[in-house]
């Protein structure tokens, strides 16, 4: 028995629904969580650091520039 091009379309059509239904809610990428007075810093790179701040703020600086 062979199954034609519609019903082969409409099959590829409702896959395809069903995979995004899934992955709909999924993240995409991760929250990230610090404490307040944080600081990283890449020496190989003159020291440039990032911070966060005690208002949750993302301070990024160069400290030997």
């Amino acid at each position: 028995m062979k199954i034609d091009l519609y019903t082969k379309g409409v099959l590829t059509v409702i896959a395809f629904a069903l995979i995004v239904m899934v992955f709909k809610d999924a993240p995409i990428i991760k929250e990230a969580i610090a404490a307040a007075g944080v600081s990283i810093c890449d020496t190989r790179f003159d020291s440039i650091c990032a911070q966060v701040t005690e208002y949750g703020a993302l301070h990024v600086y160069c400290a030997n520039c």
